[in-house]
C-alpha cells in the first residue's frame, strides 16, 4: 500500500487531474482479464511508464493472501492517507 499510495501522491502532485482508482481489493478473486486498477493520467506523460510502474505494485498469485487481524492490540509507526 505504502508504494501505491506514494505512486498516487507523485501523480496527483504534478497534476490536479492525474490519480488512480483502485478496481480490485486485497483477496478479491480475479480473472485473467481483470482490470485491478486505473491510471488517469494527463496526455503529455509517459503513460507506458506509468502503467510500468503501477504493475510493479501488484502481485498476482495463485494463493490467497494471509491476511492481518483487523484490529491490532498495538498500532506502531504512523498511517499515511
Amino acid at each position: 500500500m505504502d508504494r501505491l499510495f506514494d505512486l498516487k501522491h507523485r501523480l496527483c502532485s504534478e497534476h490536479k487531474g492525474a490519480g488512480l482508482r483502485l478496481k480490485k481489493k486485497i483477496g478479491d478473486t480475479t480473472d485473467k482479464n481483470d482490470i485491478l486498477a486505473e491510471a488517469y493520467l494527463p496526455s503529455s506523460w509517459d503513460n507506458q511508464l506509468i502503467q510500468t510502474q503501477v504493475q510493479e505494485i501488484f502481485l498476482i498469485s495463485d494463493y490467497p493472501p494471509e491476511f492481518q487481524p483487523l484490529i491490532a492490540e498495538k498500532i506502531k509507526g504512523s498511517f499515511r492517507f
